[in-house]
């Protein structure tokens, strides 16, 4: 399947012999919940469609949690209707995640029983880029405009894009590898680095 954007979604509409583009998701948020006050909700359980060294990471992360990896974005619905616990939060890939979101989203508006939360950044290896864990000028640069950047023929995804800019600002001693996850990353300063991300990002409490 194509992987696109959540936030490169369209609709189009026709009239007579004009055709109209809209963005579906112009606005849309990278953090979406079937329960008013994100806040208060306490996760039990987090699913994410990482595995390998973003599986490795989110473990580390959220030790107080139960973390499981959906093995791929198309399996998430899957791992949500297994799951018993009322309590979720969920962390897939916005850059490739577009054709997917209709489906989990479906889910979660139909199990209001349980109070579950959606988080999309671009992707992982976009989480550790934006929170400063590996420092450099030329990183943030990017990051302000990643389009300027960021080649279609070489890069399918903007997923593909974060992850080669992390391999190669990491130097060979905190060497990134999706396979397999550097300690360095889960050194508490590290994660400390990141939970503030994700405080500014998700206003939610770990």
């Amino acid at each position: 399947m194509l992987p696109y954007s959540i936030h490169e979604i369209y609709e189009i509409k026709t009239r007579k012999k004009q055709a109209d583009v809209r963005q579906v998701f112009c606005d849309f948020q990278e953090l979406y919940s079937n329960f008013p006050d994100v806040k208060n909700n306490r996760m039990s359980v987090v699913v994410t469609e990482d595995s390998n060294s973003g599986y490795e990471f989110y473990s580390a992360l959220f030790e107080k949690n139960e973390v499981i990896s959906a093995e791929g974005n198309s399996n998430i619905v899957n791992v949500l209707k297994e799951q018993t616990a009322k309590n979720m939060f969920v962390i897939a890939d916005g850059a490739v995640f577009g054709s997917m979101v209709e489906d989990c989203f479906e889910f979660v508006v139909h199990n209001l029983d349980k109070r579950i939360s959606m988080w999309m950044p671009e992707s992982f290896e976009y989480i550790l880029l934006k929170a400063g864990i590996i420092q450099n000028n030329k990183i943030d640069a990017i990051l302000d405009n990643p389009s300027e950047y960021i080649e279609c023929k070489r890069y399918p995804s903007w997923e593909r894009f974060f992850t080669e800019i992390l391999i190669c600002f990491s130097d060979e001693k905190y060497k990134y590898s999706k396979k397999h996850l550097n300690p360095y990353y889960v050194l508490p300063y590290n994660l400390e680095k990141v939970k503030k991300y994700l405080w500014e990002g998700l206003q939610i409490i770990l």
